[in-house]
């Protein structure tokens, strides 16, 4: 079998064979700096993974002059910091509910009392708002999930969710 290259004018061609040798080389330790970067084995594979497409998809960016091993992880560190700035920012949107209707010291009757106020102060805030509140609090579902349905990027999700639990803890105040 004839090795399978992918090259470009400029460079050498680098063939698949020559990949798949140096994949099975770094694999420990690649997967072993992403794995310090995440913490978490799950997103450690999703990275070695999306790195290796990466690096077959920029393959022609690449200078044969300079040493492979860097250029792939510079990759896997890109995505890597990517993931956690992502991270940080959904950490740092995310709010509960529990922020404006806290339920650690109520008796029954008052939870049920404070349940009804919350679904009347929630049909009061606007249906673009109540409906990201509504599948994220109620239904559990991911921003990432919620944009789908919603056909809107994450963005826009994050931001009704905030405005949303503004108005909520504004009407809350109000109804007391």
């Amino acid at each position: 079998m004839t090795p399978v290259c992918k090259s470009s004018m400029k460079e050498k061609p680098i063939c698949l064979d020559e990949l798949e040798k140096i994949m099975t080389e770094t694999k420990t330790s690649l997967a072993g700096f992403i794995y310090r970067m995440v913490k978490q084995p799950e997103i450690t594979e999703d990275i070695f993974q999306e790195t290796w497409l990466n690096v077959v998809r920029h393959l022609d960016s690449y200078d044969r002059n300079q040493p492979f091993k860097p250029w792939l992880f510079r990759i896997a560190r890109n995505l890597s910091i990517n993931h956690l700035n992502r991270q940080k920012r959904r950490e740092k949107k995310e709010q509960s509910l529990g922020d404006i209707y806290p339920t650690h010291s109520l008796n029954p009757g008052e939870l049920q009392a404070d349940e009804e106020r919350l679904m009347r102060c929630l049909e009061e805030i606007p249906s673009r708002f109540r409906e990201v509140i509504r599948l994220r609090f109620f239904e559990e579902m991911s921003f990432e999930d919620i944009s789908t349905v919603l056909n809107v990027p994450v963005g826009t999700v994050y931001s009704r969710s905030n405005r949303g639990l503004k108005h909520l803890r504004k009407r809350w105040e109000k109804v007391k």
